[in-house]
């Protein structure tokens, strides 16, 4: 059974206040001018994207590349151009995020990292436009070419990226997965894309890991009260805010369609009067055993 519910009318009143693998041996890639050599570990094809081992491609870029075994991520860093970029990314999620000139980036893969013999592959034009260089393909010789354009970052990236108002260390991928899909939605209605607030998301995921604990489906929590108190008592300020919560549905797909075919819920979704999201999903064994959260704001 699933569950949806939409708190629209509250969004107002605070207005105007503060695959198949495939070794790809025949390939090569080049930064400028020069090749990257892989010592022990051969581009892949997976579903019909060229994969590369991330450690050799960053390194050769100059960049510094770590593994952290506990967390499944890995970190990278780049300094040039008189500015720095880092990167992270989990090896479970197509998520990367990007921290550059005091801003965070989040761009979606069309494929997940693969580890290969503890090797991690990534998609061959993400690597690349992660630290500003374009790729160009040559088909005749199965050759790919990172080329410098002069800073760490592409205004306009091959994959699609979204601002964030920090780290998104904590979100799982099912969260990451409802902020693209409603910014998609968004961008399909004309209107302007939403930043994702990790720290709302705290708040969001807080929400559904309350109702699946307490066993109720509500806007109003017997633990916070409502939405707009409990992003107070997180220390959230907010001009406008709003909430969509539901329950029961087990993926990012078919709970945005159960929001957008209800008019409450998507008004919220596409409404002008927000600039901030946090995402919260739970997923346990009792009560409708998936709960989701969507707090809106602005600052």
């Amino acid at each position: 059974m699933k569950f949806i519910g939409s708190l629209l009318a509250a969004t107002f009143l605070f207005l105007g206040f503060n695959s198949t693998e495939a070794a790809a041996e025949a390939f090569k890639v080049k930064i400028g001018t020069d090749s990257v050599v892989f010592p022990d570990a051969q581009p892949i094809v997976k579903n019909n994207r060229l994969l590369v081992p991330l450690r050799p491609v960053f390194e050769s870029m100059n960049a510094d590349v770590k593994w952290n075994p506990d967390t499944n991520a890995v970190t990278s860093q780049l300094s040039k151009y008189g500015t720095t970029a880092k990167l992270a990314l989990n090896i479970q999620s197509p998520f990367l995020e990007k921290q550059y000139s005091n801003k965070y980036y989040i761009q979606q893969s069309d494929v997940k990292p693969v580890v290969i013999n503890n090797r991690t592959y990534i998609p061959l034009r993400l690597v690349g436009e992660a630290y500003g260089y374009d790729v160009v393909w040559n088909g005749s010789t199965n050759t790919a070419t990172y080329k410098e354009t002069g800073s760490l970052h592409l205004a306009d990236p091959t994959y699609k990226t979204h601002l964030s108002t920090g780290s998104i260390g904590k979100q799982n991928v099912y969260e990451l997965e409802t902020f693209f899909s409603v910014n998609k939605y968004r961008a399909s209605y004309g209107k302007k894309e939403l930043a994702l607030n990790p720290t709302l998301s705290n708040v969001a995921r807080e929400k559904s890991r309350d109702m699946l604990v307490k066993n109720y489906f509500d806007h109003t929590s017997p633990t916070y009260g409502s939405p707009f108190d409990m992003m107070k008592q997180f220390g959230i300020s907010y001009t406008s805010a709003g909430e969509n919560i539901a329950a029961g549905y087990t993926t990012t797909s078919a709970v945005m369609t159960g929001w957008m075919n209800s008019p409450g819920h998507k008004a919220n979704i596409l409404s002008d009067n927000f600039t901030q999201i946090g995402v919260g999903y739970i997923k346990g064994t009792t009560g409708y055993k998936t709960y989701w959260t969507q707090m809106f704001i602005r600052p």
